[in-house]
């Protein structure tokens, strides 16, 4: 066969693809640009995903038709030879249509061709051996190039149309069509089922296009629209508002449609009967209780609650409380019940279900239980260790509350340890009806009968009972000494050594040491078995350092005593060293009960030692002690004289705050190393960490020394020092444990020093009111002097201008009123330094005293007294006189200006009452000189001023006060007439203002309770239902006295 026509055929099979390769090319362009025809109106008019989807299914459909159109006619007409060939001799005519001949000759086979018919095959072919065919048949635009171009703009289009929304909105329908569900919403709640009558909430989350739903439901028949309301994390939601049948609906948004829903209405379960009975504790009083409702309810612990529940609709009936879930059983009764005591709060709801498995539930309540809390239990007086001698009665009050009532309070007396005695200072009344209780309880202990010796040691403590059944709460008041003996001065122990140096025991350290332990091991009683084994292993510690410090005191101390006479004084530390012994091995045998005995005869012993070495000291004791007592009073040694002198000057107030400041600093500082010391204990720190916090603890403890230090300077006697002092032992003492290793056992330490630090601020306060109190009591009263002396300066006037007086005697005056002039100079400028160191600590004190200098330049005071000298230096006497007396009225007035801005302070209150107190005390003393003299007219005359001047004093207090019984005792004294019976009119003067007395005093002592009952409350918290009673309680006391007492 010709060459040519071995060309021709694969040139018009491949022409044939080519055609079908673009045509393809041409129907995908097309589609894509239908799609990007269809995104621009998608973005115009936002297609639903259902007209999306049929939009782009019928671009797909009709593109298909169209290609497949194409295809066929490509088909039916596939280029031909004769074609191409025809095609060639157009572009070479030279061949004179040979070609077309040539290809008829081919169908002929080669047997059957004749000469000339092959001399033409030969011909052609010779003539076309050098063309190139496919460049001649084949179109440019089918070459590869171009159409390898059309193909790629087509791709290029329908990869951008995939990612448009309308073609994402068509493949979301295909899926849905495919799977058979809608998945363009998230619907709930599901199932969709509500009980009839009741609302029913649904919520749609839109899972594509935007979000903003309406729903479609039929009303009356007819479709409605509603908008969905947002409710935040792409959520929407519509109530239905009692729904009494079943109904449909849909939801749609833009862009999406969903299907129809149906919501089932359905007859819940219901509670037709709900019974509460409660029960409370009998012994609380509360009457019992019926409820037929349920809601949140209170009850005391031990109240047992009954429930009854029923209903024709129930089937099944769980009660869920506590996080538990309880499957209620019916009863023979027909109903659902069940018994419960709960003994903490609880969350508590009922779940009903009906025979065909629909559920319902209550709403949850809260049953809150509140506790029978323990009795409050605090000493009122003494309230503290105190030392008294063999032959004193000792008066006790006690206050005790309860919440519902006292079974009993029993004074515990212990002596020496050796003998132990109990009183009862309450029992229950059985016919009181039970409720909350407060009372004040009194004891007096007669040390004559109670046959104490010099040496003894008493403990006292309080146990109340209350009414709580079955088991009641028992508690315990905090433990105190009373130290029996002849010399209530602590003592040390002086001796010399080898050396010549002189060595100290301070024997009152070991008695509050061993008193400290005493107390923790009352307080370990109480704890349950665990926290026991470990507090008596810290008093179990605590003994054995005491035991060898008390050791190392017999070796000192034995030449010593044995050099002086009195080594019979070692049999009480021998005594208290085996007690001790006796106590620890108890205590490391967890038997806390007996350890109490030997210890309270330990610290007897101890006592005893501190008595007798008091009276048996040796002469040159006996000396260095009268010496020492003489510095005290002024008798100074000549050497010392100036040092000891400049110790006696009154400190500057303003350090006093600022004294208070480093202390509350100082317990900052502390409670800071108790976290730490805690931190170090649960993380069971290194070695390392617990040396840097003994060092810590060891320079805390040197702070505390000097603060004692300072407040013993600033405050001669405070009873702040010797508790910061105490507070300085436990941190040393901390910082020992620490050292070993025990940061347990220094954490008890760092806790009591901080409580001792916290009292020491209380009574560092309230020492610095005292002595605010008294810098205005000396104001006060230089002013009533001065106000005396101008009294008499215009008496002494009168005389010279009447002629009682000589030429010397009158020059006198001018310059006796010049020196009233300087005084009051003085006074002024210690008015004006006064209020400016009580300004930050006493604003009120401090602008009392602004106004009263104020007043003073009002009046012109200083002018008058100018004024004054003036008419004396001229001897116009006369003249003198009346401003004398107008000035003495003024200074008088300022002096009470000062008293009543000094009482009308909350902090100063006290010392008002003291000075009314002394002055009532002392127009009694004059009443019963009046009472001895018998009648005289002088007498009735001072017997009116006084009853004058008491009732004015009175009255004025009670408005202070804000106390109208003293208005009333006012009232009767200045309504008291003139009588003929002189001894029954000074009675009846005695006996009022012996009342207005008690109510003082009375005011006084709830005062002092106060104090007292602060600073135990900081050493023991009671409970926070009690705090309010507590509270209270002395609030009544400070309105209406301590009547009771």
């Amino acid at each position: 066969m010709p060459s040519i026509i071995t060309q021709l055929k694969p040139i018009a099979y491949r022409l044939l693809l080519l055609r079908i390769a673009f045509w393809i090319a041409l129907c995908l362009i097309g589609l894509g640009l239908a799609f990007s025809g269809l995104e621009i109106l998608e973005r115009l008019l936002t297609f639903k995903e259902s007209t999306a989807f049929a939009l782009n299914l019928i671009i797909i459909i009709s593109t298909a038709v169209v290609c497949i159109h194409g295809l066929i006619r490509i088909l039916r007409n596939q280029p031909k030879l004769s074609q191409l060939s025809n095609k060639v001799e157009q572009l070479h005519p030279e061949l004179m249509d040979s070609l077309n001949a040539v290809v008829d000759v081919v169908r002929i086979p080669p047997s059957k061709r004749g000469p000339i018919e092959k001399l033409l095959v030969y011909s052609v072919e010779e003539k076309t051996r050098g063309y190139e065919l496919e460049k001649m048949l084949i179109p440019s635009h089918l070459r590869f190039f171009p159409l390898s171009g059309i193909w790629l703009v087509a791709l290029v289009l329908l990869v951008v149309a995939h990612f448009f929304d309308a073609s994402k909105k068509f493949r979301y329908q295909l899926v849905d069509w495919i799977h058979g569900k809608s998945t363009g919403f998230y619907v709930a709640p599901k199932p969709m089922e509500i009980a009839r009558n009741e609302d029913l909430e649904v919520f749609v989350t839109p899972r594509r296009w935007d979000q903003q739903c309406t729903i479609h439901f039929f009303q009356d028949g007819e479709e409605v629209e509603f908008p969905m309301n947002a409710t935040g994390d792409s959520r929407s939601g519509f109530v239905f508002y009692d729904v009494a049948d079943d109904f449909q609906f849909r939801v749609e948004t833009q862009s999406l449609s969903s299907p129809w829903y149906s919501a089932i209405a359905y007859d819940p379960p219901v509670i037709d009967l709900f019974q509460l009975y409660v029960d409370p504790p009998a012994y609380s009083g509360f009457q019992p209780e019926f409820h037929d409702k349920l809601k949140d309810l209170e009850f005391l612990e031990g109240t047992l609650l009954s429930f009854d529940l029923a209903g024709e609709s129930i089937d099944k009936l769980e009660v869920e409380f506590g996080g538990d879930s309880l499957e209620l059983q019916k009863g023979d009764t027909g109903t659902f019940g069940f018994d419960i005591r709960p003994d903490e709060n609880i969350l508590l709801r009922f779940v009903i279900y009906n025979d065909t498995g629909h559920r319902a539930q209550t709403e949850t309540i809260e049953i809150t239980v509140f506790p029978d809390e323990n009795p409050v239990v605090e000493w009122i007086k003494p309230g503290e260790d105190i030392t008294v001698k063999p032959e004193d009665v000792v008066p006790l009050e006690l206050f005790v509350a309860d919440d519902f009532g006292l079974d009993a309070v029993i004074l515990n007396l212990s002596i020496s340890g050796t003998r132990q005695t109990s009183i009862a200072m309450h029992e229950a009344d059985p016919n009181r009806e039970p409720g909350s209780i407060e009372i004040n309880l009194f004891e007096t202990l007669d040390l004559f009968e109670l046959e104490v010796l010099d040496g003894d040691v008493i403990s006292y403590s309080a146990t109340a009972m209350d009414n709580k059944k079955p088991e009641p709460n028992l508690v315990r008041s905090e433990v105190f000494f009373i130290e029996v003996r002849l010399d209530k001065e602590p003592v040390e122990l002086e001796g010399m050594d080898g050396e010549l140096e002189a060595q100290e025991v301070d024997v009152r350290a070991l008695v509050i040491e061993l008193k400290r332990i005493i107390r923790d091991t009352y307080a370990a009683l109480g704890l349950p078995p665990d926290e026991n084994r470990f507090a008596n292993q810290e008093i179990g510690t605590d003994l054995a350092s005491l035991r060898d410090v008390i050791e190392a005191v017999m070796v000192q101390a034995a030449p010593i005593l044995t050099q002086q006479g009195q080594e019979h004084l070692m049999e009480f530390l021998i005594r208290a060293r085996e007690a001790m012994e006796k106590a620890e091995t108890m205590i490391n045998s967890n038997a806390t009960d007996l350890a109490i005995a030997p210890e309270e005869q330990a610290l007897a012993e101890l006592v005893s030692f501190e008595a007798e070495l008091s009276r048996n000291q040796t002469n040159s004791e006996s000396q260095s002690q009268s010496q020492s007592e003489g510095q005290s009073q002024g008798e100074q040694p000549p050497e010392d004289g100036e040092q000891n002198q400049g110790e006696q000057e009154p400190p500057s107030f303003a350090e006093l705050p600022e004294a208070l400041d480093d202390l509350n600093s100082l317990i900052d500082r502390q409670n800071e190393m108790n976290q730490a010391i805690d931190r170090a204990e649960r993380r069971e720190a290194y070695e390392e960490d617990l040396a840097k916090l003994a060092e810590q603890q060891s320079q805390l403890s040197r702070d505390a020394v000097e603060m004692r230090d300072q407040l013993e300077r600033l405050m001669p006697g405070t009873p702040a020092a010797p508790a910061v002092d105490q507070a300085a032992e436990e941190m040393a003492s901390g910082s020992g444990q620490l050292e070993d290793g025990n940061p347990a056992m220094a954490q008890g330490s760092g806790q009591r020093a901080q409580q001792s630090l916290m009292n020491a601020a209380t009574l560092l306060e309230q020492g610095i009111n005292q002595v605010a109190s008294q810098m205005m009591d000396g104001l006060a009263g230089q002013g009533q002097q001065l106000a005396k002396q101008q009294r008499q300066a215009a008496q002494q006037s009168r005389q010279a201008d009447s002629g009682e007086l000589n030429q010397e005697e009158q020059a006198e005056l001018k310059e006796q009123q010049q020196a009233i002039s300087e005084t009051f100079e003085e006074w002024q400028d210690q008015i004006g330094q006064t209020a400016n160191q009580l300004r930050e600590q006493f604003p009120e004190a401090a602008s009392g005293l602004d106004r009263i200098q104020e007043q003073a330049e009002e009046e012109n005071i200083e002018g008058q007294m100018s004024r004054a000298e003036n008419a004396l230096h001229y001897q116009r006497f006369g003249r003198a006189v009346p401003i004398q007396d107008e000035l003495a009225e003024n200074l008088d007035a300022l002096a009470e200006g000062i008293e009543e801005s000094a009482s009308e302070m909350p902090q100063l209150a006290d010392a008002a009452v003291r000075r009314a107190l002394a002055e009532l005390q002392e127009a009694r003393e004059t009443l019963q000189e009046f009472q001895a003299e018998g009648e005289t007219p002088e007498g009735q005359q001072r017997l009116q001023a006084m009853q004058g001047e008491m009732s004015g004093m009175l009255s004025d207090l009670a408005s202070r006060l804000e106390a109208p019984e003293l208005r009333e005792f006012a009232g009767e004294l200045s309504l008291e007439e003139e009588s003929n019976n002189w001894s029954g009119n000074v009675r009846a003067t005695d006996q009022v203002i012996g009342k207005a007395g008690q109510v003082l005093l009375d005011r006084l002592r709830a005062s002092i309770r106060e104090l007292q009952l602060e600073m135990l409350r900081q050493s023991s918290d009671p409970p926070e239902q009690y705090r309010s009673q507590v509270e209270k309680y002395f609030e009544q006391l400070s309105e209406e006295g301590s009547g009771s007492s």
